[in-house]
């Protein structure tokens, strides 16, 4: 299975996550009639309730079961169903900023360059290092003050993702093994199985909130005692223990439901991290020194059972979680791995990826995409660009103030000087003081960087663009539009940099909107495609049946006519484009491709555009493939 086929599969998970669903529902309603049927017939009868049973003919429990009717099914159904899809929905909306609040949810720490210590800067770098060589945008980085050794991706798309990382960790770790335990949480967020794991967060939280107001109940019952107030707390306690009853039924599912979808996709993220690292002493050491810690993987938080299918290592070890554990042992994870130190001969697909020279031995890198294996060749290449651009422009990237006055930088630069002044004298009005001050340190400095450069340090920029409040980013996005209009022209560069920023500030919630096959989305891949044939980087002129022959896995793609064609259709193609099914995604790419290719190499500018279309698609382009 490719990366490409994980992801689908990931997707289709969800039916079997509906289908325990509809099981942990029924089991709710069928738990919550007895209890409703037990009290209704102990309150209506009482004691006498052995004199009706005798008068009637029946035993006791035969009087009980007459009293469920299909009225009473049908109520209890109702309410237990609206209870669980309302505590999902409040769920699915307190998460509704992705990863961050996963993260504000366990009292993270959010990282920046600006304050970090020699530890968390390595971490950042080695953070930084795999994002680019994956091709997403660079995660927002969190630390937990947790002496146990664990880590999670959390977030619905790339872009809203974080990397969560406890201080035990950084602790106890080196830079090999922390290679190998951020490897891994990126194989989460590249092969789907962050978003299902968000989901899940709200489903849990509907099919428990009984068991959990239960919980509550008669915790405030049990102060009510210490307090001298029992005599008006019994009522209380009674209800508070059934719903804890009542609720053990949905808990019980929670718990399999966890088991079901995360154990196999952790074997799968140790593998894919072996593959992208091409050291599985990484990875095995990482859980090898779990094994030595003293607090293993515990997470100590009070909410950490509720995300503890996230992590990298078991988050808890209750009754329960040692029943359902969402994790592997870790002595058969280490097994899994360990065998591969005596193979010297690594597996065929990791040998595609890592070799410099795949576009060379193949027509395309599309057969290195397709594994989905990010490769030591990408990681080095990520280090190198990296490393060319001056540490103290990569931690201004990280200050609120200074990213924004950085993108504005790079897009006045290439400006006349008429048109400089003008677009300063409106960022002097428009423009936080302290961004327009910046502004004038880092504008001198954006003139003198390549675009390699430029766009590395755009892409270190997009997570600090996501701390601005909502008027911040409104009036950011308002401003990079204006520079951008400002000279009455709009470059492919200027196009990159305003999508991946209207998409960082303003992501479209798509958790329930439905995939789409290429069919429904004839006209959109059309015009990208047509927008690609028709620029200066590749002369096609109105060859149609030339055109057709590089589009072979869209054969109703139409070419349409240059003069209709231009950067806001490219936007709203691009924006749709978003939902289309993930198997389909890296055919699109490989049409870009072939079509950019057709004159035998391919431009900075044509890269660029890969690279953005990768980004925007949601589909990673490694860094080492253009």
């Amino acid at each position: 299975m490719d990366f490409y086929q994980h992801q689908d599969s990931a997707r289709r998970n969800t039916a079997l996550l509906v289908l325990l669903l509809v099981l942990a529902v029924a089991a709710l309603i069928a738990v919550t009639v007895v209890f409703a049927t037990l009290f209704v017939h102990y309150f209506q009868l009482g004691t006498g309730v052995h004199v009706q049973a005798y008068e009637s003919g029946q035993s006791v429990w035969q009087l009980w079961l007459s009293r469920i009717s299909l009225e009473l099914l049908a109520g209890v159904a109702a309410v237990v169903i609206i209870v669980v899809v309302a505590a999902g929905q409040l769920k699915a909306m307190q998460l509704r900023r992705g990863g961050e609040a996963v993260a504000a949810a366990l009292d993270g720490q959010l990282l920046n360059r600006d304050l970090a210590r020699a530890d968390q800067a390595q971490l950042l770098n080695v953070v930084e290092e795999m994002a680019i060589a994956s091709g997403m945008p660079v995660p927002a980085v969190y630390l937990f003050n947790e002496p146990s050794i664990n880590a999670f991706a959390a977030g619905y798309r790339p872009t809203d993702a974080v990397i969560g990382i406890t201080q035990g960790a950084l602790d106890a770790l080196n830079r090999e093994q922390l290679q190998g335990v951020i490897a891994h949480e990126f194989s989460h967020i590249l092969h789907g199985d962050m978003r299902l794991n968000m989901r899940l967060i709200s489903v849990l939280s509907g099919i428990t909130v009984i068991g959990s107001v239960g919980n509550l109940l008669l915790r405030s019952t049990r102060f009510g005692y210490r307090r001298g107030r029992n005599d008006k707390r019994g009522g209380t306690f009674a209800f508070g223990l059934g719903l804890v009853v009542i609720g053990f039924a949905g808990t019980f599912f929670g718990k399999l439901i966890m088991a079901a979808t995360s154990r196999q996709r952790e074997f799968l993220a140790d593998a894919s991290a072996v593959q992208y690292t091409r050291n599985p002493n990484g990875i095995a050491g990482a859980l090898k020194a779990i094994q030595d810690n003293a607090y293993g993987s515990q997470w100590q938080h009070a909410n950490a059972e509720e995300f503890s299918h996230l992590f990298f290592g078991q988050g808890s070890m209750g009754f329960m979680s040692r029943m359902f554990a969402t994790h592997p042992p870790l002595s058969e994870r280490i097994a899994r791995i360990t065998p591969q130190l005596l193979n010297d001969k690594p597996k065929a697909a990791t040998e595609t990826v890592s070799n410099d020279n795949t576009t060379q031995a193949d027509v395309s890198p599309f057969n290195a995409l397709s594994a989905g294996l990010v490769g030591p060749a990408a990681l080095s290449a990520a280090q190198t660009a990296i490393a060319q651009v001056p540490t103290p422009l990569m931690v201004q990237t990280q200050n609120i103030f200074s990213a924004r006055a950085f993108i504005y930088g790079i897009l006045i630069c290439p400006m006349k000087q008429q048109e400089q002044n003008t677009a300063l004298e409106h960022l002097a009005q428009k423009s936080h003081p302290a961004v327009f001050k910046r502004l004038a340190e880092v504008l001198q400095t954006a003139k003198q960087l390549d675009r390699n450069k430029q766009w590395v340090l755009l892409l270190e920029s997009l997570p600090t663009l996501k701390l601005l409040s909502r008027e911040q980013q409104t009036i950011f996005i308002a401003n990079t539009k204006y520079l951008i209009q400002h000279d009455e022209k709009v470059t492919l560069f200027e196009w990159c940099i305003f999508e991946l920023a209207k998409q960082t500030c303003s992501p479209i919630n798509d958790s329930l909107v439905k995939l789409l096959a290429p069919i429904s989305l004839k006209q959109e891949i059309s015009h990208l495609l047509s927008f690609v044939a028709h620029s200066n980087w590749v002369d096609l002129g109105q060859d149609e049946d030339h055109f057709r022959s590089l589009c072979v896995d869209f054969p109703y793609v139409q070419l349409i006519d240059k003069d209709t064609i231009n950067f806001r259709l490219l936007s709203s193609s691009v924006r749709r484009l978003r939902y289309l099914h993930p198997l389909q995604k890296p055919k699109l790419l490989k049409a870009v491709w072939q079509l950019m290719h057709g004159d035998g190499a391919i431009t900075d500018n044509e890269k660029m555009l890969l690279k953005t279309l990768s980004l925007c698609l949601d589909c990673p382009w490694p860094e080492n493939m253009t």
